[in-house]
C-alpha cells in the first residue's frame, strides 16, 4: 500500500472525527470537543498536504509503477507540465480540489482560534462533512495511488491539448473558485441549524463569497481565452456543457455578493440569501459531476466514469437537508423590511437575482438537454450554439442595464428628479461613447449595446468611487 494512500486514510479518520467531535460538542454543549475538532482540522490538511506531496513527487520522479502517472506523463514532458499533471487527470484533481478544502477549512479554524461563536463548530462540522465526501471519491473511486501489475519503462503523456501555458493557472483558479463556495454554503446551513437568522452569518461568510466570486471570475475569463487559441474548442466561448457548468454558479454567485448587501442595510432577503448561498454550492457540486461523470458530450470532460451515483446522492441528500431546514425555519427567514419603492436599490437588487436565476435556469436546462433525452427518447438531442446566443444575449443585455444602473439608486427611496438627471447625464456619455466605437468601426449593434451599457456602468462606479473616497 502506497504512504500516499495511508495519508489519505488516516486524513478520512481525522475528518470523521472532526465532524463527530464537533457535533458532539454542539449537542453536550462541550468547548473541549469542539477544541479537539479543531485540532482534527489540522491533522485532516496535515495528511492531505502529505499525500499530494508525494503525488508531486512520483510525477516529477517519473515513478510509472503508479497508474496516474503513467498515464499523464512520460520522460520527455517537461517540467512546466509535470507540475500540472497533477490535476490533469481525474483522480488527481479531485485530489486537488480536496486539498484546497482542507486548506480553506484550516484556515478558518486557525483564523477564529481566539472566538467561539455558537456557529463556528456547525460550520467545521458541514466543511468537514464535505471534505469526507471527497475523501471518499479519492479514497475509494479514483485513488490516485493504485499501482500497476507491472511498471511501465515510459507513460503515455499528457494530451497535447493540455500542454498550454493556461493549464498551470485556469484548473487551479477555478477550483479555488469551486472549493471557496463551500465557506458560504456551510455558513448558510449553520444558520439555519442554529436558527440565527441575523446578518452574524452574512459577515462572517462575506468576504468569502468575494473571494470565491473573484477566483472563479478569473477561472472563466483564463478557460476563455485558453479555447479562443486552442484549435478545435469552438472560440472564445462554445457553451460546451463543461464550460456552462463554470458559468452556473457564477451567475447565482454573482446574484450572492448582489443580495447580502441588501440583507445588510435593509435587513431584507434572509430566505433568498441562504438559498444562494445554498444553490451556488450545488452548481459547482453539479459542475464536477458533468465534469466527471460522462452523461454529457464534452471536449473538456474527463471522460465517463462511475461516480456519478456519488455525485447525484450528495446533491439529493443536501437539498432534503436544505428544503427541511427551511420549512422547519420558516418564520425566522421573513424579512422584517418590505420593498417600499420602485426608485431604489433594494429593488434594483430584486430585479437583477431574478434575471440572473432565469438566465441561470434556462442554461442549466439547454446544458443538462441531451441528458433528459436520453433518459426519455433513448439518445442525445444537443442544443446547439444558437439556442445559448438566442436566449443569453437578450438577458445579458438586461443584466448589464441593471448593473449600471443599480448604483444610482438609493436605499429606500430615489427622488425621481434625482434619478432622471444621472440617467441622461450618463446615457449622454454612453452614446457619445458608442458614436466614437462607430468610428473607430464598431458597427455590429450587439457589441454598440453591450459596451455602451458596459461604458455606462463603468462611469457610475467610477464617478461613485470618486465621490466615496473625497
Amino acid at each position: 500500500m502506497h504512504l500516499g494512500y495511508i495519508s489519505l486514510l488516516i486524513a478520512f479518520v481525522s475528518t470523521a472525527f472532526a465532524i463527530w467531535a464537533s457535533a458532539s460538542g454542539i449537542r453536550l454543549k462541550d468547548g473541549s470537543l469542539v477544541q479537539k475538532a479543531r485540532f482534527a482540522i489540522y491533522g485532516q490538511l496535515l495528511f492531505v498536504t502529505l499525500a499530494v506531496l508525494l503525488l508531486l513527487y512520483a510525477l516529477l520522479t517519473r515513478d510509472f509503477s503508479l497508474r496516474y502517472v503513467a498515464e499523464y506523463t512520460d520522460r520527455n514532458l517537461s517540467l512546466f507540465y509535470t507540475f500540472s499533471a497533477l490535476w490533469a487527470g481525474q483522480a488527481g484533481s479531485l485530489l486537488f480540489w480536496t486539498w484546497l478544502l482542507t486548506i480553506f477549512n484550516a484556515i478558518f479554524v486557525f483564523k477564529n482560534r481566539h472566538r467561539s461563536e455558537e456557529l463556528h463548530p456547525y460550520v467545521i462540522a458541514i466543511i468537514s462533512a464535505v471534505a469526507l465526501f471527497f475523501l471518499s471519491l479519492v479514497i475509494y473511486s479514483t485513488n490516485p495511488f493504485e499501482k500497476l501489475t507491472r511498471p511501465m519503462p515510459d507513460g503515455f503523456g499528457m494530451n497535447p491539448l493540455l500542454q498550454n501555458f493556461a493549464m498551470i493557472f485556469h484548473p487551479p483558479t477555478l477550483f479555488i473558485g469551486f472549493v471557496g463556495f463551500t465557506i458560504p454554503f456551510a455558513f448558510a446551513l449553520a444558520a439555519l441549524m442554529k436558527g440565527d437568522l441575523s446578518n452574524k452569518w452574512l459577515n462572517e461568510s462575506r468576504n468569502w463569497s468575494l473571494f470565491a466570486w473573484i477566483f472563479l471570475t478569473i477561472g472563466n475569463l483564463l478557460g476563455a481565452q485558453w479555447a479562443y487559441v486552442e484549435l478545435g474548442w469552438g472560440g472564445y466561448w462554445a457553451w460546451d456543457p463543461v464550460e456552462n457548468a463554470s458559468l452556473l454558479p457564477w451567475l447565482t454567485g454573482t446574484a450572492l455578493v448582489h443580495s447580502i448587501m441588501a440583507q445588510k442595510a435593509r435587513n431584507m432577503m434572509k430566505g433568498w440569501n441562504v438559498t444562494l448561498a445554498v444553490l451556488t454550492f450545488l452548481l459547482t457540486i453539479l459542475g464536477t459531476f458533468i465534469t466527471r461523470s460522462g452523461i454529457i458530450s464534452s471536449v473538456h470532460a474527463f471522460g465517463k466514469s462511475n461516480m456519478g451515483m456519488f455525485f447525484i446522492f450528495f446533491m439529493a441528500l443536501i437539498t432534503v437537508i436544505f428544503l427541511a431546514l427551511v420549512l422547519y425555519r420558516r418564520s425566522a427567514l421573513k424579512s422584517s423590511e418590505k420593498i417600499s419603492s420602485f426608485l431604489s436599490r433594494e429593488f434594483t437588487f430584486l430585479l437583477l437575482n431574478g434575471v440572473m436565476i432565469v438566465l441561470m435556469v434556462t442554461i442549466l436546462w439547454g446544458t443538462m438537454y441531451p441528458a433528459f433525452t436520453e433518459l426519455f427518447v433513448g439518445h442525445q438531442i444537443t442544443l446547439g450554439e444558437q439556442f445559448f446566443n438566442k436566449v443569453s444575449i437578450p438577458f445579458g443585455i438586461i443584466l448589464l442595464l441593471l448593473i449600471a444602473i443599480c448604483p444610482l439608486f438609493l436605499w429606500r427611496d430615489t427622488p425621481k428628479k434625482e434619478i432622471i438627471k444621472k440617467l441622461l447625464l450618463y446615457t449622454g456619455v454612453s452614446v457619445a461613447f458608442a458614436v466614437l466605437l462607430i468610428i473607430f468601426g464598431i458597427h455590429h449593434i450587439n457589441s454598440l449595446i453591450i459596451l455602451g451599457f458596459s461604458f455606462f456602468g463603468v462611469s457610475v462606479i467610477f464617478a461613485d468611487w470618486i465621490k466615496n473616497s473625497a
